[in-house]
């Protein structure tokens, strides 16, 4: 390949112009190379700084020692600010190129030094300052790369400057805060029809810098703001400015003034309220019984409201969204009629020999008023207590009735009761003869209307309660007198008692010789209920056996609960849990007791295990009897005077474990006494209605 080298002078500088001729054989275009230049977009006329890029492929096989870019038509090229460098790649170091400006080409050629070709993976940068032509348009900017005189083949497009005078179109907001706001953070989004455009950003005068969408400020004071946004191309070319000014209120209006609402207390089902606010361009939201906040205005009216407790809640709202405090009201829908309770320590009772009446009555709701009535008359007012004297015998009716404060009329509450100041009439119906040789006597007795009790007293003793039969045993030879009286239900006593008077002649020596005990005595316990069965003895003069119990582990049982014939005992209202022990003994018609026989009903009676003061070795199981009706037991465990365990099961057993945790405390089961109770309850657990006791009892851990 022939290389010529042409020096010319331009502008009165020297330049070295390289110009390559017809390739050799064998060139190849494996070798590639590509290029780029910037700035890509200028406006015209405008004086600029360029960078043209020329690099050889990495795939290239060859170096490359010149290479020249057509400099387009309409831009001059300052050939003072040339120069040319590479960077280094592969086995070639950076270098500086020579480089001029050809006038007779409109090229700009870059020759390398010796020893300083372009390597592949070598980029070319060559530098210049211009001037842009002053007709709009894309001028591309030509490149060759070259060993010697062998091209080298473009790889992309050839590097190129659009030349624009013309701005972009003024940026359309897309999104802005309202106008006026209450958020000192506010975020504009904008977009422009020049996709290629850029954008610059200005706040209240401030300087304008680069931004992109969305714009977003913060910590903004109140007052009014002004946001600006320019659009700008790539060749510099400014859009007209878009504004947007508004304004920031961030001070809520104050709470609303409530003007009109209905008594604290009503009848109404209905309630209008009316409500102002010092910010005049402040609208209003309203709550009814803690619903979420809605619109409303003033007045604003709920109807078909229930019976019951309510509040109403208004707030202001400012044309900014600033909301102010709540302004609330509370009031109550009574629809139901007063109820009147008669207190029942003051109500006669019924029957009663008492011919005044005093009732004493309250209602369920303050400020009510009473009316009272007596025996079917017209209610007429009256307070408490209402009190009544000289009424006659027989039966009486009283009744009172409330009026609220809204004018509700309640039912009446009534008390019916009997005066009765007639004395009853003992009469004695059975007597022994009027001599007998019998030391015992039994007298039979009635009344002539209901009786609340009878009253016994032999030969001028004091009266005491008795029942028929009244029976006398042991009595002495000799005359003497029984006296009954009767008290009837409303406490009126017989003032001369029913008498009878005989004698007693027995023809051989006292007997003093006692029967023989009860025999067979079993006791049967369950929750509240106790019955004890016996044998009697079999001797011709049994008269009665009596039964005693005793509370106490010590000294004799001295409380009667039984005297007679029968041959068992049944305790309807046993209290289970505590000790009992009870005493019987047989008595003949001369008063002589035979010995007594105990049994002795224990706390622990119905737990079944363990057994009281057993010893266990490991957790026991604790096992009760069952109540009838019983839900679920509560059971408590004490170790000395500390409560370790309650518990709750709803089945009469409860499995105890090595360790446990109770009222936020951790326990194991340690060595030594403790103490268990079972309490039976009825229904649901958490209205906590507990029975009596069922059972006490211990056991030993060793």
């Amino acid at each position: 390949m022939t290389v010529r080298r042409i020096v010319l002078t331009l502008a009165g500088c020297a330049a070295v112009l390289v110009a390559l001729v017809t390739p050799a054989a064998g060139d190849t275009l494996a070798n590639r190379f590509s290029a780029n230049i910037a700035p890509s977009a200028e406006q015209p006329l405008s004086s600029d700084s360029y960078v043209v890029q020329i690099t050889n492929r990495p795939q290239s096989d060859a170096t490359a020692n010149n290479a020249h870019v057509a400099v387009p038509a309409g831009f001059v090229v300052d050939p003072i600010s040339l120069a040319a460098t590479t960077s280094d790649a592969g086995g070639c170091a950076a270098a500086s190129w020579t480089v001029a400006l050809n006038l007779v080409t409109s090229t700009i050629d870059a020759l390398a030094p010796d020893a300083g070709d372009l390597c592949p993976g070598g980029r070319l940068t060559i530098t210049f300052g211009a001037i842009a032509p002053a007709v709009e348009g894309t001028y591309t900017w030509t490149t060759t790369l070259l060993q010697d005189a062998n091209d080298f083949g473009q790889q992309g497009s050839q590097p190129a400057v659009t030349v624009d005078g013309t701005p972009p179109p003024a940026p359309t907001l897309t999104a802005t805060p309202a106008d006026p706001s209450d958020d000192a953070s506010p975020s504009f989004a904008f977009s422009d029809d020049d996709p290629t455009a850029t954008f610059l950003c200005q706040l209240d005068g401030g300087a304008a810098s680069a931004c992109a969408s969305p714009q977003m400020y913060s910590g903004l004071g109140e007052g009014t703001h002004t946001f600006n946004v320019t659009a700008v191309d790539p060749a510099g070319n400014q859009s007209s400015v878009t504004s947007y000014s508004w304004t920031i209120d961030l001070t809520p209006p104050s709470a609303p003034t409530i003007t009109l609402a209905p008594p604290a207390v009503t009848g109404s089902t209905s309630a209008t309220f009316s409500f102002t606010d010092g910010d005049a361009s402040a609208s209003f939201q309203c709550s009814l019984d803690g619903a979420g906040f809605s619109s409303c205005a003033s007045p604003q009216t709920y109807p078909d409201l229930a019976e019951g407790a309510h509040t109403f809640g208004v707030k202001a709202v400012d044309p900014a969204g600033n909301e102010s405090s709540v302004s609330s009201y509370a009031w109550t829908i009574d629809l139901t009629n007063p109820v009147v309770t008669i207190d029942p320590a003051s109500e006669p009772p019924d029957p009663t020999n008492q011919t005044s009446a005093s009732f004493v009555f309250t209602s369920n709701k303050a400020g009510s008023t009473f009316e009272c009535r007596l025996d079917g008359s017209n209610f007429s007012s009256c307070s408490s207590p209402a009190t009544y004297a000289g009424l006659a015998n027989g039966r009486h009716s009283f009744g009172v009735r409330a009026t609220d404060s809204l004018g509700h009329v309640g039912l009446p509450s009534t008390y019916e009761w009997t005066i009765d100041t007639i004395p009853p009439t003992a009469t004695i119906t059975s007597s022994p003869a009027a001599i007998s040789n019998s030391p015992s006597a039994t007298f039979a007795f009635t009344g002539n209307e209901a009786v609340s009790s009878f009253a016994c007293s032999l030969d001028g003793s004091s009266f005491e309660a008795c029942t028929s039969p009244k029976l006398y045993v042991g009595l002495p030879d000799g005359s003497h007198v029984f006296r009954v009286r009767a008290t009837d239900l409303a406490g009126n006593t017989q003032p001369a008692p029913a008498s009878y008077t005989w004698q007693i002649a027995t023809l051989v020596p006292p007997d003093t010789t006692p029967p023989g005990p009860v025999s067979r005595l079993r006791r049967i316990v369950g929750y509240r209920l106790l019955k004890l069965t016996w044998s009697l003895p079999t001797d011709p003069d049994f008269a009665y056996v009596r039964v005693k119990l005793s509370k106490s582990r010590k000294g004799p049982a001295e409380a009667f609960v039984y005297q007679g014939k029968r041959t068992s005992y049944t305790s309807a209202r046993f209290v289970n849990g505590v000790y009992s022990r009870y005493e019987i003994q047989a008595f003949d018609a001369s008063g002589n007791a035979s010995s007594p026989v105990q049994v002795v009903v224990p706390p622990s009676v119905l737990l079944r295990s363990p057994r009281d003061g057993q010893i266990v070795k490991a957790p026991p199981l604790l096992l009760w009897a069952g109540v009838p009706r019983a839900t679920y037991y509560n059971v408590q465990v004490y170790r000395g005077a500390q409560k370790v365990l309650s518990a709750w099961p709803v089945k009469g057993k409860l499995r105890m474990r090595s360790s446990w945790t109770y009222n936020g405390h951790r326990f194991r089961l340690r060595k030594g006494g403790y103490r268990w109770w079972v309490w039976p309850g009825f229904g649901a657990r958490s209205n906590a209605a507990y029975g009596q006791l069922l059972g006490t009892g211990t056991f030993i851990v060793k």
